[in-house]
């Protein structure tokens, strides 16, 4: 309860959570959670003033900020709406991008990580062109915008910091002709010359050792960077390297993970984050003229949930990132046809983990099957897909451990019920075998088959066999996407025989079967995101079902257990526009608009929805909770 009024308001979280803390007193594993929620809450959350130290709230709900700019004047971030780079000016409140070329048309285009020059006038970013990388630097009003390196998958430098003196830019690549994503891939911390492009290897890596972020010392004379502890560990030491590549030392070691190294202003050490005391903390160490001092100080404690570093500004001001969100999975009961919702939605995910989505009903309406993501994600492999499956009669969840691994980012990614409910159809790669494709995982052991699978590519961001597999009604064949999602495939596992449904020159977003299997329903993913379109699943013409207004996408829910409807809702691809409710008449007619989710639904914004086979209840996953917030802290370093 208490991380749903974190949406409403602080005090009602505080209140609920400390409610919750008397009255399950006994319920050690309930009491922690909820003291440790209470304290992120109270961790930063208010402007701070005292003698020492002001903490102030500079942005809140933020974007998805990587940095500040030296002069403390901007921070940049990615404006997923436009799909582009762009600048935030923290004085004005104003805003703007640096690019003009995302998109989600083939070939995909989107920004990555981008980091500051010492003047505060250019960013070096990284860029998704779809045929590869690049790296390249740009005006922060978008002129200038030339190119320094390119190439497949991280052969490109991806940027980390760039030096006080102007000449390079720190950042992580893989230089060798092998896969990045495999067991075998050789990482290298490098400096890429900002005049010419050209790179000098820094440290040749092992490949479990690559982390994501260091700096530059205010002299450019050495640099901070924290490496993975060991092969299977998330927990980072920290390094200290001489740029010329003269020395390295291993200044932080600790069982705990060191993290998000920063350099202070005047040269005389650096902080960073650790969670050596149990929450994330500000820590301090002294370095003089390369030799670091034996024990760390800690400056501030529990900084807040999902703490980040953006950096520390030229009169010592530190800036810093929280998040506070959840996703949680729901059940209420609904009338579609007039919109009511007749039982208060029921939380059923664990508090344990904070990302619990892609709900989907078993066959028989008794089970239900979501993704329980982990913040930890392996360097090469991504996120495990830890799945839950919980009985709504029992009211019991259990784990079910695969041994796979999500091909891309979850939000993509959603595990399919077999017809008989006995097993899993799985969208995922491997660890030993270095395969990727489509599995299928016995529900009550675990155990995989192999259905329609290859070797990973190498340096492919793209999966080899494509997307959303989902069981024909009788189970004997496939549906899927292609590897470019612009065609719709069925294929038999066992004789192997394929067939394309569906192509066309747009991608697709999403589709789905009707509970006969004889129709197949599907929206594009850009270009023509109004529509709906319906036809035969054994392939013919498509027609129209679904025209909404321009930029607004009509997402599939589902259909009605007697495929008289399709239910769909609208909005906007990454927008907080609020999501309508409508359903269609199968065979053709005016979309009658049932409900606004907003209005039915306070606890968080809803992200995917699932009817059950009786067209009465649905599953969905929420997101709660504030967001991304940027902080400063003042006079961190004052004598």
């Amino acid at each position: 309860m208490g991380l749903c009024y974190e949406k409403l308001g602080q005090e009602k979280a505080k209140k609920t959570y400390e409610k919750l803390i008397a009255d399950f007193a006994d319920q050690g594993e309930v009491v922690a959670i909820g003291k440790k929620k209470l304290a992120n809450l109270n961790a930063g959350r208010e402007t701070t003033k005292s003698e020492d130290l002001i903490i102030r709230q500079v942005w809140a709900p933020a974007g998805d900020v990587y940095g500040v700019s030296p002069d403390g004047r901007y921070l940049n971030y990615i404006n997923w709406d436009a799909i582009e780079l762009a600048v935030r000016d923290i004085k004005t409140g104003e805003t703007w991008n640096i690019t003009d070329k995302g998109t989600w048309k083939a070939p995909v285009q989107f920004p990555d990580n981008s980091v500051w020059s010492s003047d505060s006038k250019q960013l070096a970013y990284y860029w998704f062109t779809g045929d590869g990388t690049e790296l390249r630097i740009a005006n922060i009003d978008g002129t200038g915008d030339r190119l320094l390196r390119s190439g497949q998958g991280y052969i490109t430098p991806w940027p980390v910091a760039w030096s006080p003196d102007g000449q390079y830019i720190l950042a992580l690549a893989d230089l060798e002709e092998n896969d990045p994503r495999s067991e075998h891939a050789i990482g290298h911390i490098v400096l890429v010359s900002v005049d010419d492009g050209s790179i000098r290897v820094i440290k040749t890596l092992e490949p479990h050792q690559p982390a994501c972020c260091g700096d530059f010392s205010p002299d450019s004379k050495y640099i901070i960077y924290p490496l993975h502890q060991e092969k299977g560990s998330h927990n980072n030491n920290i390094y200290l390297f001489a740029t010329d590549g003269s020395s390295e030392q291993l200044i932080l070691e600790d069982k705990a993970d060191d993290n998000n190294p920063l350099w202070i202003p005047d040269g005389k050490g650096i902080v960073f984050r650790s969670d050596r005391m149990g929450t994330d903390d500000l820590w301090t160490l002294k370095i003089d003229e390369g030799v670091a001092e034996d024990k760390p100080e800690l400056l501030k404690s529990n900084l807040g949930e999902k703490a980040k570093l953006l950096g520390i500004t030229r009169d010592n001001t530190l800036f810093y990132s929280t998040q506070y969100t959840r996703s949680d999975i729901f059940i209420a009961s609904m009338d579609f046809s007039t919109g009511q919702i007749l039982s208060e939605p029921h939380k059923i995910s664990s508090m344990e983990n904070e990302r619990n989505v892609k709900p989907i009903w078993s066959p028989d309406g008794r089970n239900i099957l979501y993704l329980s993501v982990s913040d930890e994600r392996d360097n090469i492999l991504g996120h495990k897909q830890n799945l839950t499956i919980y009985d709504t009669e029992s009211q019991k969840t259990r784990t079910l451990d695969t041994e796979l691994y999500l091909p891309g980012s979850y939000f993509l990614y959603q595990p399919q019920w077999s017809p008989d409910g006995k097993s899993l159809l799985i969208h995922a790669r491997t660890n030993e075998d270095s395969l990727q494709g489509f599995f299928s995982v016995d529900i009550h052991s675990g155990d995989r088959t192999s259905i329609l699978v290859k070797e990973r590519e190498q340096r492919s961001f793209q999966s080899p066999i494509g997307n959303s597999p989902v069981f024909s009604k009788d189970g004997k064949n496939i549906f899927y996407l292609s590897e470019d999602t612009k065609s719709i495939l069925t294929k038999n596992p066992d004789t192997k025989q394929e067939r394309t449904i569906y192509t066309g020159e747009d991608q697709i977003l999403q589709f789905k079967l009707s509970p006969d299997g004889t129709q197949i329903v599907f929206g594009n993913f850009c270009c023509d995101p109004h529509e709906l379109f319906i036809m035969s699943s054994g392939g013919g013409e498509k027609r129209i079902l679904v025209e909404t207004e321009d930029h607004v996408t009509p997402y599939i829910i589902d259909w009605t257990p007697d495929a008289r409807y399709l239910i769909f809702q609208t909005g906007l691809y990454r927008s907080e526009v609020p999501r309508e409710i409508y359903r269609v008449p199968a065979n053709g007619g005016d979309p009658e608009r049932i409900f606004v989710f907003e209005d039915k639904f306070s606890q968080g914004e809803i992200e995917n929805i699932e009817v059950h086979p009786d067209g009465k209840q649905i599953v969905l996953d929420a997101k709660i909770g504030q967001g991304s917030e940027v902080w400063t802290m003042e006079n961190l370093f004052k004598k």
